[in-house]
């Protein structure tokens, strides 16, 4: 047993799906499966109980989530420390973000860090999701946030949130429409999406969603004219949800009904070896080395 399989457990528990605990920590659902099995047999007890669609935990499995909790905290504030007493020389952590209303709490983590760490300066630049990878690969920056592209192996990712896609379109194209709709429903709209997509995996999730769907495609040139276009035309677009303003006027959002996978992971990234010390300070700080 190591900290890592406690980490897979703890994940396991927390989101009560094997699959999605497999995909925060970019192994397969076999992979992550087999090492909770192989925890059980070092423990000697079951930890949890599975059925098709859910897991639970037992009371042995309880008291072990609360130890490996205390055990990652544990040394996470160890690294923090090592790395605080270390890190007494000025420095800088130069941060690529794909900047999005919701992810303001990653702002404030990194405010926080900077308050913490005074001596470490913290240069934080917009970029959209493919560019703040390249920044990364072009030592241009030391810590990424983006859509993850897990193609990239000479990067490291650490998984926060998914963020899904979701229709845009005007209310009066909308007209009589649910809160949630199919792409079959939108067949008579236009499709509207950007000449250059700004991050990989949108592409292909989007690819792979409109597979099969006939729609007439319209492509623009920036987010702003694709705004303008939805609003003058019967027209959609799928969008991450994280990059629709919530002040935008004379368009709205629904949910994407559909069998087919609809959420990007979004992550931060940073180079797979060496781990700079200043990028290392700030995963210890966030526990997420």
């Amino acid at each position: 047993m190591d900290l890592t399989t406690c980490q897979y457990f703890i994940d396991v528990v927390d989101l009560a799906n094997f699959t999605k605990a497999a995909e925060r920590n970019f192994i397969s659902q076999p992979a992550i499966s087999a090492q909770i099995k192989q925890l059980e047999e070092t423990v000697g007890k079951p930890l949890l109980i599975r059925d098709h669609h859910h897991v639970s935990v037992t009371l042995a499995g309880q008291r072990f989530y609360r130890a490996a909790q205390q055990m990652l905290a544990t040394y996470h504030g160890a690294v923090r420390d090592i790395w605080q007493e270390q890190s007494r020389t000025p420095a800088k952590l130069r941060v690529s973000f794909y900047i999005a209303q919701q992810f303001q709490p990653y702002i404030d983590q990194l405010v926080r860090f900077r308050t913490d760490f005074p001596n470490i300066s913290v240069d934080l630049v917009e970029r959209d999701s493919e560019q703040a990878v390249q920044d990364i690969l072009t030592d241009q920056a030391d810590l990424g946030f983006g859509i993850i592209d897990r193609t990239e192996r000479r990067l490291t990712w650490k998984q926060e949130l998914a963020d899904r896609l979701v229709v845009v379109a005007s209310p009066t194209t909308m007209t009589g429409q649910p809160s949630a709709v199919t792409l079959n429903e939108l067949a008579a709209l236009t499709y509207v999406t950007l000449e250059n997509v700004p991050a990989t995996q949108f592409e292909q999730v989007t690819s792979q969603l409109l597979a099969g769907h006939a729609f007439q495609v319209e492509k623009l040139p920036s987010l702003d004219v694709l705004f303008t276009r939805l609003q003058m035309t019967a027209s959609f677009a799928l969008l991450p949800e994280s990059q629709v303003p919530k002040t935008l006027t004379g368009l709205a959002t629904w949910t994407l009904r559909t069998p087919q996978p609809n959420t990007m992971p979004v992550g931060w990234c940073y180079r797979r070896q060496p781990l700079d010390p200043v990028v290392g300070a700030f995963l210890a700080y966030a526990n997420l080395l």
